[in-house]
């Protein structure tokens, strides 16, 4: 008898003879019946065995997870179960072929198991036996879908890219592999298929895409992986406005099939300055309206010498306006978690309506200096109760410090409505990042940025100056895509070079495949990475990117089922001209 889909079954199957193949999911008898519970990759559905002889003999040494087929008559069940698809329905069952038991569980195979993350690791084929996982993993396989769908249906070529290459300096310590053919020369793993994409916009691919394997050989942690997936896209001939709409009509679709989401209207862009100084992030979070501001002007009077004589040195000076009275308590433990992002303290006021009293330290320096107070009270009003917290100094480290304060005040004492989906696009990111202690600039995004033309004039005299052409696309405070515009002139990507401290010689080491290239005409072309793991934890409503992943590395970066990385035999390391140090532990 062909074998009949669980999920397929419904009460307009009711009389008909079915075969059922799958898991037992629980197993329990009342009287002269037993009840199993069977689970296949599509659902779930109740199996009855009556006081018959040895068929019931059979189902009584049924246990969790042995691997079943049975045959049976489908009719309508008594008490329903509305939790799942086939709850109004039982199977009666006439035959029963157990085709593999199993050993004692040691994790239990539902939503809620009470197992450890390491045992999960460890057991990753039962993990993904509960149905949250199977649900995961499925919508992913259906983000894919939809992915090749989309590209496909609009021009674009699916072209994969070699796993083996060679090392670039592209931001991350790469995988190296030794090579046995050339003895003490490597390989490395892709960081991304960067240079590739842009040489097949060379090589006349105007839309390019693919879903790609790539590597990083960095810490693990919730949101990243050593080995993760990313959606890898290129165009040429199109306009940075013709780009981000095309992959704005891609996001939307995904979400809109994936998600529920139902937007329509255009992504807000919002520049990197912008996003610095109003949300103290470059991939802020705008489900809220607790903004960073300028206070500069609001301390102007205040009579504290620091506060005086920062002023006098530029600093930045930001504030966080809360409606909120909170306690000195309150203070204390919000201004240990800023000194943990490096800020040397928070300045902090509350001010209670009810008695028109301010606390904290600010409180007697704004209340006994009428210009401070004048210039407070205009600003902020004595008719509801709030606190302010600010904190001083370089703008960077300031932003991103009252930043990160403004994420845990929100998750402190805000209601996020987390069926939210804010999409928006950062542009006019810095080319450079400078180091004051390496006295060395090094690329934002990466060294192929193409800068915008009303600030290129900088990169001879003031690179901190330049804008880049770039976009990252963030959704909710997560960045799930960073893209720009390319560099198609070989001069400037020289100069780029230059300015990062290569060596013309390193150039030519380094990157001689790529930059010969320019000497054949290039195409003007940008593209984007989205990262696919990202994408489906926040879609899957997942904790870590480890959950929508099939086989993936614990946050050490070891994949703990197979035990790897592993020692290697002397003999294949020979081979590879390999030799292992004494005070290497392993």
């Amino acid at each position: 008898m062909k074998r009949t889909i669980i999920n397929d079954l419904s009460i307009k199957n009711k009389g008909e003879s079915v075969s059922v193949s799958g898991w037992v999911q629980k197993s329990r008898r009342m009287g002269s019946l037993i009840f199993v519970d069977v689970r296949d990759v599509t659902g779930i559905v109740q199996l009855v065995f009556s006081d018959k002889g040895e068929l019931f003999k059979k189902a009584e040494s049924l246990r969790n997870e042995f691997v079943i087929q049975s045959t049976g008559k489908v009719v309508e069940r008594k008490s329903k179960n509305k939790n799942i698809k086939t709850g109004d329905i039982e199977i009666i069952c006439d035959s029963l072929n157990i085709l593999s038991k199993s050993s004692r569980l040691p994790m239990l195979i539902q939503d809620d198991t009470d197992a450890l993350e390491n045992v999960r690791m460890n057991y990753r084929y039962l993990d993904l036996r509960r149905p949250v996982m199977r649900d995961r993993i499925i919508a992913r396989s259906n983000f894919n879908k939809i992915t090749h769908d989309y590209f496909n249906e609009n021009g674009f070529i699916n072209i994969e890219t070699p796993i083996l290459t060679k090392p670039t300096p592209e931001g991350a310590r790469d995988f190296l592999v030794p090579s046995r053919v050339v003895p003490g020369s490597f390989f490395s793993l892709p960081q991304s298929p960067q240079l590739y994409k842009q040489l097949l916009m060379i090589s006349g691919f105007d839309k390019y895409y693919q879903i790609a394997k790539v590597f990083r050989d960095e810490d693990s942690r919730k949101d990243r992986q050593v080995e993760f997936t990313q959606l890898d896209i290129e165009m040429s001939f199109m306009s940075i406005d013709e780009i981000m709409n095309t992959l704005e009509e891609y996001v939307k679709l995904v979400f809109r099939k994936l998600d529920n989401f139902s937007g329509s209207e255009k992504f807000e862009r919002i520049s990197y300055d912008n996003a610095m100084n109003t949300y103290g992030s470059d991939r802020p979070d705008t489900r809220f309206n607790l903004l960073l501001n300028d206070g500069v002007e609001l301390f102007k009077d205040i009579d504290v010498n620091f506060i005086k004589d920062s002023i006098s040195k530029k600093k930045t000076i930001k504030y966080i306006k809360l409606d909120k009275k909170l306690s000195g308590k309150d203070h204390k433990e919000l201004e240990s978690f800023v000194k943990s992002h490096g800020a040397n303290g928070l300045l902090f006021y509350s001010f209670d309506s009810s008695t028109k009293n301010y606390s904290g330290f600010l409180s007697k320096h704004i209340t006994q200096n009428e210009k401070a107070y004048k210039k407070f009270k205009s600003n902020f009003g004595e008719n509801n109760d709030y606190s302010f917290l600010a904190i001083i100094g370089d703008w960077k480290q300031t932003c991103e410090q009252l930043g990160s304060l403004r994420l845990e005040l929100s998750n402190r004492y805000l209601t996020v409505d987390n069926s939210l989906r804010n999409f928006i696009w950062v542009t006019d990111w810095p080319l450079f990042e400078y180091d004051k202690e390496t006295k060395l600039f090094s690329s934002v995004h990466h060294p192929f940025t193409k800068p915008t033309s009303e600030t290129a004039q900088y990169l001879d005299t003031d690179p901190a100056k330049v804008r880049s052409l770039a976009y990252d696309i963030v959704l909710n405070g997560s960045e799930i895509g960073g893209g720009s515009l390319r560099i198609h002139d070989k001069e400037m990507q020289y100069k780029v070079f230059e300015i990062l401290g290569l060596s013309k010689n390193e150039i030519k080491e380094k990157f001689s495949f790529f930059i010969d290239a320019f000497e054949f005409g290039v195409p003007p072309h940008g593209g984007i990475a989205f990262g696919v793991d990202r994408i489906m934890q926040i879609i899957t409503d997942s904790s870590s990117i480890r959950d929508v992943i099939a086989f993936p590395k614990s946050t050490s970066g070891v994949a703990e089922m197979e035990k790897a990385p592993s020692n290697m035999p002397a003999d294949l390391l020979n081979d590879l001209s390999i030799i292992i140090k004494d005070n290497v532990k392993g």
